[in-house]
């Protein structure tokens, strides 16, 4: 080997001792830096407990009905009315047929009979009116005229019912729309709605509030068992059916409804009510000493929430019957952001000294108190909870026989 290639051979030996130094180095500093990476994460990362603790219990859900105002209507107004309410699990179904003369009122609206909640291009007026009246949160309303509630009929291939008498039926302008034989029969839609919502001659609010219930209760329990269909249905009722939520949800509902009310997991609810003459027409007042009762029982889950579903709810007693000093309280109430209830329905004893009952609330017993401008009125307090007894609103108020308001000086 000569010395050229003696000291080629040197330096190829050099280079690859210096590659292979190079090497080894880059492998130590790699391991190095994944070594200490890992060492790293591992003190940062969260240590697990070694006995670990159960899990905590998920969070309760509290229990909701929900429910919406039905109203078949004629010219002369909302003819049928019924509240109807279905829990969230869907075990059962809650009927409650109002009559429609029932005087219901919300806020600075003067007491009307039912009938004509309708009258408005307010959509919301029916559900705020009846909600504020009965102390039911209305989360949704669906209007039928006539001809729709006969479609909604036809679409469940009829009804049948029993009928006690021969019964003629009039249309709004007293002529005869239709004669049924008495007994049980089937109806085809366009005698079910005149059936449900025509005048009778002689029947009074309470039989008219049956026959609606009748034709009305029977039709949910034959809806389809498919949502679609039920929706298909209301699409084609069309504008005659106009509701504040959509077809979807609407038909979600009512299939709900159904399936609790053909499981015979339904119950039907007349609210008790008391005819006070009013002018020349004696129309009903809601009973609260014992609807409230019932509705408490009913519908647990759909009370009037103050401060949620509006203002809270006063209701005031006048034994002596006297309007005037009812709608002047009315007044009073409203200015201060309070919910008026009329009263006049329900017994009250007659006593000197205005009474004021809250529940659960005392700071709501003394703004009811201020706004009533009465110092001397006897306030109390009941616990929130049971739920039963008075007062029958978030607040009840009996007037007192001297009670006069006081204006403060200045």
């Amino acid at each position: 080997m000569t010395e050229a290639d003696e000291h080629a051979e040197q330096h190829r030996l050099r280079r690859t001792t210096r590659h292979l130094i190079l090497s080894v180095a880059a492998v130590a500093v790699f391991a190095l830096a994944f070594a200490s990476l890992y060492w790293w994460t591992g003190r940062s990362a969260p240590q697990p407990d070694p006995t670990p603790a159960p899990p905590s219990p998920s969070a309760t859900v509290a229990p909701d009905q929900e429910t919406l105002l039905i109203q078949a209507t004629t010219p002369v107004g909302a003819e049928g009315n019924m509240i109807t309410a279905v829990p969230t699990d869907m075990s059962s179904a809650t009927l409650l047929p109002l009559p429609a003369d029932l005087m219901v009122s919300a806020g600075d609206v003067l007491p009307e009979p039912l009938r004509l909640s309708v009258a408005s291009l307010d959509s919301q007026r029916p559900a705020t009116l009846v909600g504020a009246t009965t102390g039911i949160r209305i989360d949704a309303s669906w209007r039928m005229d006539r001809k729709a509630l006969a479609g909604l009929v036809d679409s469940v291939d009829g009804v049948t019912v029993t009928i006690d008498r021969r019964t003629r039926i009039l249309d709004d302008q007293g002529a005869v729309a239709l004669t049924l034989r008495p007994g049980r029969q089937r109806l085809s839609g366009f005698a079910a709605s005149w059936y449900a919502v025509g005048e009778v001659p002689r029947d009074d609010a309470a039989a008219a509030t049956a026959r609606f219930t009748q034709v009305m209760s029977s039709t949910l329990r034959r809806l389809p068992d498919s949502d679609i269909e039920i929706r298909e249905a209301l699409t084609a009722l069309g504008a005659l059916a106009p509701s504040t939520i959509g077809a979807q949800e609407l038909a979600t509902y009512l299939l709900d409804l159904s399936r609790a009310l053909r499981a015979g997991e339904g119950q039907t609810v007349l609210l008790p009510v008391t005819e006070v003459p009013l002018r020349d027409e004696s129309p009903a007042w809601l009973d609260y000493a014992g609807a409230t009762p019932l509705i408490r029982d009913t519908v647990p889950y759909a009370l009037w929430r103050a401060g949620v579903d509006g203002p809270a709810r006063v209701l005031v007693m006048a034994p002596e019957g006297d309007p005037g000093i009812l709608g002047y309280v009315r007044g009073r109430l409203s200015a201060a952001g309070l919910t008026f209830v009329d009263g006049r329905g329900t017994d009250a004893r007659a006593q000197a000294r205005t009474v004021i009952q809250s529940r659960g609330d005392r700071a709501l017993g003394r703004q009811v108190k201020a706004a009533l401008g009465s110092p001397r009125a006897r306030l109390s307090q009941v616990p929130a909870v049971p739920l039963t007894g008075m007062p029958w609103a978030d607040a009840d108020v009996i007037l007192g026989r001297s009670y006069r308001p006081e204006v403060p000086d200045g």
